[in-house]
């Protein structure tokens, strides 16, 4: 789930349907888009992306800058490493309903950025699963938490999307926007 509040009026929340492996990563939010991120075998802390967008029947390709520069995105997951552990201030490393899917145990770290990074997270090492991702941008705040985990995963989401779909027409990011 996507929570998006704005002050403490306005909430937006949206249902996301994610499969992943550790090589890739599949985000479902609607019937119009998804995409499908892939780790760079070469360099595991790069990743490309492809958008597949279903009303205009068009697959976007990302490469590693493109998402950087446009949405911030550098691998796969974050680096709680690079925050401050600070499980103690709220109790038990067990934490949020995925915890009772499987008893996968998550720590919380905290940071203290103000570039939209997340400030709060916690994180299952193991799995190297986020149950809850807190990003604070001015008055607004976002959070992303796991409702449900389930093992196993679709091996046909995680597929090239022009393999699935190869009857759409694939752009670079350039073309992409040159069209809208």
């Amino acid at each position: 789930m996507v929570r998006e509040t704005s002050g403490a009026a306005h909430v937006a929340q949206t249902r996301q349907t994610i499969s992943r492996t550790t090589e890739r990563l599949h985000l479902r939010a609607d019937d119009t888009r998804e995409w499908l991120f892939r780790r760079n075998p070469m360099d595991p802390t790069r990743v490309s992306a492809s958008l597949v967008d279903h009303r205009s029947r068009v697959i976007v390709i990302y490469d590693e800058s493109d998402l950087r520069q446009r949405h911030g995105h550098r691998r796969l997951g974050p680096r709680p490493d690079a925050w401050n552990r600070s499980g103690a201030a709220q109790g038990p490393d067990t934490h949020g309903p995925a915890a009772h899917d499987g008893g996968i145990r998550f720590a919380r770290y905290v940071g203290h950025r103000q570039d939209n990074s997340p400030s709060e997270i916690w994180w299952s090492e193991e799995y190297a699963l986020p149950q809850t991702v807190v990003t604070k941008a001015g008055a607004g705040r976002t959070t992303f938490s796991i409702a449900r985990i389930s093992p196993g995963v679709n091996a046909e989401m995680l597929r090239r999307p022009t393999e699935r779909f190869p009857e759409y027409d694939v752009v670079d990011l350039a073309d992409w926007r040159d069209r809208h």
